[in-house]
């Protein structure tokens, strides 16, 4: 029988800072942004304002909101409650390490694209006065032209492991008012996103945490071809045993159901598929 363990999707996050490079409130301002034309055009998909899936009442007016920086490095994202704003963050993907800081804690942290645009790898570190060192892996990727998944994995040596997920839906409402010029400004690029392919998933898998990319998967609904060659090719890879058990019970639905864990936690149970003989799981190990 094989386990997969399966993810669970924390509720509202004000914004996925990965790290402690987000400002507080108020800090960033909101200079002229640069002209789009400036900016790395793989950000181009990601512009405008979005909304956070599973809001709560409390929270109906949360967008986040995504424009360029004023010399054309990156991107700011900012989380705004109806016009005001609530937190931001400068994200620039060159994968460079970026020293971070908040009050009394320091850290860094390194974002980059993945080679088809659509996804971007992000990682960090933090220390604060006696406090265990926090790290987290994740990644962003858009699922379509109008959504997009925040995923971070959450280690410490005081705590288990935490996945968090989050999902946002490109916004039909007014921009908030600071961000408005801007946004009228930019037109988005909607296109079609390209399949994900094996290699992605294996330049995921080098990337970021196995967690990450299970998360990934399992909530974008992302089918990949497994046969026989795809699994040696992902054991010759090192691609974590349990990713490659969801990719086979997401590509064959009919004969495996991936479940959620209740609060309690736990796996799905899956049986074998009849095309594949029991020895050959031997190469995920």
């Amino acid at each position: 029988m094989i386990r997969i363990r399966a993810l669970t999707t924390v509720g509202l996050l004000l914004v996925a800072s990965h790290g402690v490079h987000a400002q507080s409130a108020g800090s960033v301002g909101h200079q002229s942004s640069a002209t789009v034309g400036s900016l790395d055009e793989r950000w181009s998909a990601w512009l405008g304002c979005w909304r956070p899936s599973g809001r709560s009442s409390g929270a109906d007016t949360l967008q986040l909101c995504i424009v360029p920086t004023a010399d054309g490095a990156g991107v700011r994202r900012i989380t705004f409650a109806g016009d005001r704003e609530v937190l931001a963050e400068t994200i620039v993907a060159d994968g460079a390490p970026q020293r971070s800081s908040e009050k009394d804690c320091a850290g860094t942290r390194q974002s980059r694209w993945a080679q088809s645009g659509t996804r971007l790898f992000l990682s960090s570190t933090l220390s604060c006065p006696n406090q265990p060192e926090v790290g987290t892996s994740g990644l962003s990727a858009l699922i379509s032209a109008d959504q997009w998944l925040d995923v971070q994995v959450i280690k410490s040596r005081s705590r288990t492991e935490q996945t968090r997920v989050q999902r946002f839906w490109r916004s039909g409402d007014a921009p908030p008012s600071p961000v408005a010029a801007e946004m009228k400004a930019l037109v988005p690029l909607r296109t079609m996103l390209p399949r994900v392919t094996l290699q992605d998933v294996i330049e995921a898998s080098d990337a970021v945490a196995p967690s990450a990319v299970e998360a990934w998967l399992s909530e974008g609904a992302i089918r990949v071809p497994v046969t026989r060659r795809e699994l040696l090719q992902l054991s010759n890879a090192h691609v974590h045993g349990e990713v490659i058990d969801l990719m086979v019970a997401l590509y064959y639905p009919k004969k495996f159901e991936v479940r959620r864990a209740s609060s309690g936690g736990g796996g799905s149970g899956l049986g074998m598929l009849s095309d594949f003989y029991p020895g050959e799981w031997g190469l995920l190990s």
